[in-house]
């Protein structure tokens, strides 16, 4: 049984909402992800912390068609992807408190010479 990807939720209670969508229309499916998306939100990457609905491949179109609802549509946004304010802020506050966490290389720093 091969598993394709079928959808990439952006938070736990879609997630959730998708997963029930599938199991109430009896399509097996699998989260892949879900236990590190929920352990470190923030910044996604891909393959990472994003998880990703898969179902069996003779299934996948009807998966497709269930979870169009979650698709918004595109006269709804625009084809560039816009970020509010309160988004840029938390993306800024991660990166100054994640920053802080960050090593810097040490160096040696060289004695001063004191004429002593």
């Amino acid at each position: 049984m091969t598993l394709v990807a079928v959808a990439h939720p952006s938070s736990e209670p879609e997630s959730a909402a998708m997963v029930c969508l599938l199991q109430a229309n009896e399509i097996p499916c699998f989260v892949h992800g879900a236990g590190i998306a929920g352990m470190l939100p923030g910044l996604q990457i891909s393959s990472f912390n994003t998880p990703t609905i898969m179902v069996p491949n003779d299934v996948a179109a009807r998966a497709v068609e269930l979870l169009s609802v979650f698709e918004p549509s595109p006269s709804a946004t625009s084809s560039i992807r816009q970020i509010s304010a309160s988004a840029k802020l938390r993306m800024v506050a991660e990166t100054l408190l994640f920053g802080r966490f960050v090593a810097e290389p040490t160096t040696q720093a060289s004695e001063p010479e004191d004429g002593t």
